[in-house]
This record gives C-alpha cells, structure tokens and sequence, in this order.
C-alpha cells in the first residue's frame, strides 16, 4: 500500500483502512502521510492483537495514535473482539483500554 499510497491521496480518498498497519511500518506512514488522509487502523489483527502481550498492544496503540492520530482527524482507531480468530477477553481489552488511554475519542451513539 505504501507505494500507491499518493495516489490513492491524489484520487480524493479521505480514509485508508491500515487492517496490519505495522506493516508499511507506523512511524514511516504517519511521518509521510499523516495530515494527508484518515487512517483507520486498529492493533494488528493478525498478529499483535491475536498473540501480543499486554505490554506490545499497549506499544503498538501508543505508536499508532503518535503516528497517525497527532493529526486531528488523522485516525479513527478500529477495535473488533476477533475472538474467532483467537484474541482473548485480556487482549481485547488490552486494546481498548491502550487506545483510551493515549487517544481522545468521542463514541458515537
């Protein structure tokens, strides 16, 4: 995604769904884009989310909200029990409380 990302700007998006936003590296996407598009990004559900301790979720929602969420506007952070997929209660929760706790949200009813 990294690659075409300028032309997906370019073409008039307003968001991006990052699903493994580590993967084109968070820092590197938000330092090169951020302020340019809404990224909707949750923590890595593949991996972090799924196997991550509570210490790595926390990590990757920090670096997340840091990255793209400075820009006011610039994350709508994403939250899904993947329970299916094998993410625990303790995971889940993990990742709402680490996106609380470094981000203002407001909910929508």
């Amino acid at each position: 995604v990294y690659d075409i990302l300028p032309d997906i700007i370019e073409c008039g998006f307003d968001m991006l769904n990052l699903g493994q936003p580590d993967v084109n590296g968070i820092e590197r996407v938000g330092k090169e884009f951020g302020g340019k598009i809404c990224f909707v990004a949750p923590v890595n559900y593949q991996t972090t989310s799924l196997t991550g301790t509570v210490e790595e979720i926390d990590d990757e929602a920090r670096r997340t909200v840091e990255s793209f969420g400075r820009f006011n506007g610039g994350l709508i952070a994403l939250l899904i029990y993947y329970k299916t997929m094998g993410m625990s209660e303790e995971n889940y929760r993990a990742t709402l409380d680490s996106f609380r706790k470094y981000g203002r949200y407001r909910r929508t009813p």
